[in-house]
């Protein structure tokens, strides 16, 4: 790109300043030319008027009147034709020799380049002059001229001065085009030095791109953001790779077991396939929680806002999990009041059965549960007993397969809060705990209330 563009500003530079220079010397030459030949009529006017006058030949001689057309000169000559052809006059710098004569003279005037008597470049101006009817020279043509050699050393003076400057001229354009593109793309240069060394590790951070030029900055910002998800993909799978062999190391463990008991002992095969059922029953649950909750921090689970009821969805959950809460002697304690959220319903609810499904199976036997839901701000609590949970545990309780054994069964697969850490991320909800004399209390806030119809106001 560097090159390519210091080519192109380099061809346009040039093109311009041979542009300029083709303008100037048009310009300088014809402004030379048009001061020479004013001279030329000036002088031509002169000697048509001391010619045309009655009696011209009894006046004094051109030269006591013009003393540049003496015989001492040689940079001025005149020479007069009759009508009939005939020289009536010529300048004593011509030393008698004939200037030429002009293809088609006119009254006008015409301008023309000849060789002088004396060897020399000149230019000369012919013009007829017409003259009475009783006068027997009929007509004059009066050619004036003047030696070119002074004006064309001026001409290839200002021709050398102009070129000199032009190509000084072009020559540092060109280098402070380079010095500007390179200084120019020094930012860009960088930043694809810090992109070109970016680990794909996940040990570093796509370059933000703040001193690229504004044209580029949205590109870098795309590009930043591209790197960052891809990054982040990357982790992701390397996270999920991570979690599903160590998560899936005992329950294959116990699958084989189980298997190879049941070959050796044919009589039991029943009840040790059962329990190969149960241990391929938590592989799944392992791997769907996982597959969810890879999908969900990649974005793929969007929310799809809507009004929900916040106290019937506590409801139908606290429902749900009675007969579980029951089997582990567990009570429920639910103040609720309706409250209207604008949310997307099929994540809320998947996030409360993660909460609510944790609750139940770490809470101790003979714990009531107390769910709580307030509208103003929206917002609920779902309270358990953890007396074996320390504060130093809140931190990582979202953590994936984090779990303490708590007087439940402990048998989890340690994403639940972890996947509702995700979901309520997704949901633009905060997820937050609090340890109170024992007690774990998990808040969800954060909720958008749904806007008020003006047609109630």
């Amino acid at each position: 790109m560097r090159s390519t563009l210091g080519l192109r500003l380099g061809l346009t530079v040039a093109l311009t300043m041979g542009g300029l220079f083709a303008v100037i010397d048009y310009l300088v030459d014809a402004e030379l030319y048009r001061r020479f030949d004013v001279g030329l009529a000036a002088r031509a006017q002169a000697l048509t008027a001391y010619l045309g006058a009655p009696g011209a030949g009894r006046q004094l001689p051109i030269e006591a009147l013009l003393p540049q057309f003496g015989g001492h000169g040689h940079t001025d000559f005149y020479q007069v034709w009759d009508g009939h052809g005939a020289v009536l006059a010529r300048s004593a710098s011509s030393h008698g020799r004939d200037l030429a004569r002009p293809a088609q003279p006119s009254r006008d005037g015409a301008y023309y380049d000849l060789r002088l008597p004396d060897g020399h470049r000149g230019r000369a101006l012919a013009r007829v002059v017409p003259l009475p009817s009783d006068d027997p020279r009929g007509a004059l043509l009066v050619v004036v001229a003047e030696e070119r050699e002074a004006l064309d050393a001026l001409e290839r003076r200002l021709h050398r001065i102009l070129v000199t400057g032009t190509g000084g001229t072009l020559l540092l354009v060109l280098v402070l085009t380079a010095w500007s593109i390179r200084r120019a793309l020094a930012p860009l240069d960088a930043f694809g030095r810090a992109v070109a060394e970016l680990p794909l590790d996940g040990g570093g951070q796509p370059p933000p791109g703040d001193d690229l030029p504004s044209e580029l900055a949205p590109v870098a910002g795309k590009l930043a953001a591209t790197l960052e998800r891809l990054l982040a993909a990357l982790e992701r799978e390397r996270r999920f790779s991570r979690d599903l062999a160590h998560e899936l190391r005992t329950p294959l463990a116990e699958a084989r077991l189980l298997a190879e008991l049941a070959r050796r002992q044919p009589g039991i095969a029943g009840a040790h396939l059962a329990q190969l059922d149960a241990a391929l029953a938590e592989m799944t649950k392992i791997v769907n929680g996982l597959l969810y909750l890879a999908r969900v921090e990649a974005g793929s689970e969007q929310p799809q806002p809507e009004p929900v009821d916040l106290a019937a969805l506590l409801a139908a959950q606290a429902e749900r999990c009675r007969m579980p809460a029951t089997d582990h002697g567990l009570d429920w304690q639910l103040r609720v009041e309706p409250c209207w959220v604008l949310t997307d319903a099929a994540l809320l609810e998947r996030l409360l059965a993660i909460l609510f499904d944790n609750a139940v199976q770490h809470a101790p036997p003979g714990d009531c549960l107390r769910v709580q839901c307030a509208c103003d701000p929206p917002a609920l609590w779902l309270e358990n007993a953890a007396p074996l949970l320390e504060p130093a545990d809140l931190g990582r309780l979202a953590e994936r397969f984090f779990h303490r054994h708590e007087g439940g069964n402990g048998a989890h697969s340690g994403l639940g809060l972890a996947l509702a850490r995700a979901l309520a991320t997704a949901l633009g909800l905060q997820l937050s705990f609090t340890l109170d004399g024992g007690r774990l209390r998990v808040s969800l806030g954060g909720f958008a209330p749904v806007p008020a119809d003006p047609a109630q106001g």
